[in-house]
């Protein structure tokens, strides 16, 4: 094959469509595999559609904490003021003794000397060191303050600010106290979140630290909760993601100061062992944040007095809180049924079943020939099919798959030649001639003994004559008085035509026919062009071409000029007879029947 032909074929396949077609088939192997990809595949499609829940779509919602703090409600936050006591009367806790560790801030080294001064207080409110995000995603609380205060005095009461003349500032030391039980303040917690068309809604549980809670109730949680749910066991720990110069000197970060914790919120409402429960769950899990600073916190109070009536006087007290900041992000996703999402779970299930046939079709067609004939086909041999069942079906031919004119013999060369039908046709032509010849050979002893000796026994035979076949439609037909011309034949050769029998039309020559009479039959031969002969044994009449020439019998037709298809038929039609019958004892349509 060559390029040409390669990419002629290449360009009509690429141009060729394909499709699937129908084939039953009882193959044991092709129907118990059929079975096994249609179970698998079934099952796998139900379990995509109820434990995958397919039938929803999910988003991130979003997410909403509610500390329920209130600055001017301490019982928000919730202590155990008698237990933070203890710890800071009885130095029960590691860091409200001295010598606990060097650490340092900002440059600022934090050694026993400096603990030795330290304070370990107890009485603080809560809402005093836990600061909640206006946002509501979280809060920061201090575990270490640094307190500076520092005095000014005024002997002139109408000084107009404390810069004035007659104004002093006194500084006074720094305190230093460490809050006792930071980390053990509990606070009601309530978590809710809200999807792109829905309402704002309250989980039904939540899990912090393996722990479930009631979401629907309101429920007390402890900040050194959300410290386990990170890995941190104890705020004497080591922050990791501190880095620069803040932290450990000599050993661990006093108190991981500067520990910033994202407390993921983690939503689902479906579930793989319990594919029909779509109740709401939030999972929070913490992970600490790297930060290159403590995350600090400076406020600054102001207290305003007055001694006698000459001094007045102003204190002013900055705080520098170390504090750990949480804060709570959402995450996860919550399902909500959708129609059209089921409607395309449906069908992407019904395709994947569909799948099995193709694999099992693949099957069968790499492993059988007889199923690849009987699954593909291309347009010639469809179209040969289908010209074999119109060719059966055909009212000229039925029964018979082919079109018998395109059924052809070969000629000398091989290249196709006559039809068989043409063919046949022609051998029963001559067969007919051979016959016509051979009737006109003696066909017994006395004949052969007349041509040879040209004596032979006298014979008698029954003399013939040639009857008139009116019209089936004109009004001699329907006469039953009406009595047809006839011409009488004699022994040897006659001519007939034009004014014989009855007919006068000049497309009919006068010399028509030439008969001759041989025993009790005739041999007509055509002189002119029209005539016809028609013969009891085909049943239709032939046309005689000139200088041909058929024998014909009693019964037999002959007419002199054919016209097939125009008004009244055939002209000068008759039939052969003896000539001593009664013709007019039974007529069909006027044709004599005796």
């Amino acid at each position: 094959m060559g390029l040409k032909e390669l990419f002629k074929d290449s360009v009509t396949e690429m141009f060729t469509y394909r499709t699937t077609k129908l084939v039953k088939t009882n193959d044991k192997f092709l129907v118990t595999l059929h079975f096994i990809f249609m179970g698998l595949i079934s099952v796998f499609a139900l379990v995509s559609i109820l434990l995958s829940h397919n039938y929803m779509t999910f988003e991130l919602p979003s997410l909403y904490v509610t500390t329920t703090f209130d600055e001017w409600r301490s019982t928000a936050f919730t202590v155990d003021e008698t237990y933070n006591a203890e710890i800071a009367t009885n130095a029960t806790e590691a860091y409200c003794n001295t010598g606990y560790v060097t650490w340092r801030r900002n440059g600022k080294v934090f050694d026993d000397d400096y603990m030795t001064n330290v304070k370990c207080v107890a009485d603080f409110m809560p809402n005093e060191y836990i600061w909640p995000f206006e946002r509501g995603n979280g809060f920061r609380f201090g575990t270490f303050l640094e307190e500076y205060a520092s005095t000014v005095s005024c002997t002139t009461p109408a000084a107009a600010n404390f810069k004035d003349a007659g104004c002093t500032r006194t500084d006074g030391s720094a305190v230093s106290y460490m809050i006792a039980g930071a980390e053990l303040v509990a606070f009601p917690l309530e978590i809710m979140y809200q999807t792109r068309t829905g309402a704002l809604s309250r989980v039904n549980t939540f899990i912090v630290d393996g722990t479930e809670y009631d979401g629907a109730s309101e429920t007390s949680v402890s900040i050194t909760s959300f410290l386990a749910a990170s890995g941190i066991n104890s705020l004497d720990e080591e922050n990791v993601y501190m880095v620069g110069d803040q932290g450990s000197v000599t050993g661990l970060p006093y108190r991981i100061s500067g520990l910033n914790l994202n407390i993921k919120v983690e939503f689902t409402n479906t579930y793989f062992n319990a594919p029909l429960k779509t109740t709401t769950q939030a999972t929070l899990s913490g992970e600490q944040v790297q930060s290159e600073h403590y995350t600090l916190k400076a406020d600054t109070i102001y207290l305003r007095g007055q001694a006698g009536d000459t001094i007045i006087y102003a204190d002013r007290i900055n705080r520098l809180w170390s504090t750990v900041q949480i804060n709570f992000v959402s995450s996860g996703e919550i399902g909500t049924f959708d129609l059209f999402a089921l409607a395309l779970a449906i069908t992407n299930a019904f395709v994947l079943i569909g799948m099995a046939t193709t694999i099992v079709d693949t099957v069968g067609v790499m492993t059988s020939e007889t199923f690849l004939d009987d699954k593909y086909e291309d347009d010639g041999e469809r179209l040969g099919l289908e010209m074999m069942l119109a060719n059966i079906e055909s009212e000229g031919h039925p029964g018979v798959p082919f079109e018998p004119n395109d059924l052809r013999l070969p000629d000398a060369t091989g290249a196709p030649g006559l039809s068989y039908e043409r063919t046949l046709t022609t051998l029963l032509e001559e067969v007919r001639e051979i016959q016509e010849q051979l009737s006109l050979l003696p066909e017994d002893e006395n004949e052969l003994r007349l041509i040879t000796t040209g004596k032979a026994e006298p014979e008698e035979f029954r003399k013939l004559r040639l009857v008139f076949v009116p019209d089936p439609l004109s009004h001699q037909a329907n006469d039953k008085k009406y009595v047809p011309p006839e011409i009488a034949l004699h022994d040897g050769q006659q001519t007939i035509g034009r004014g014989m029998g009855g007919v006068e039309n000049k497309g009919v020559s006068r010399q028509q026919l030439s008969v001759a009479v041989i025993k009790e039959r005739i041999r007509v031969k055509s002189l002119h062009e029209g005539p016809g002969v028609w013969r009891q044994s085909t049943g239709r009449w032939e046309m005689l071409q000139v200088g041909k020439a058929a024998v014909l019998s009693v019964g037999d037709r002959l007419c002199y000029r054919m016209r097939e298809g125009k008004i009244g038929g055939h002209e000068g039609v008759f039939v052969v007879d003896y000539q001593d019958s009664r013709l007019d004892t039974c007529t069909v349509f006027g044709i004599p029947l005796g």
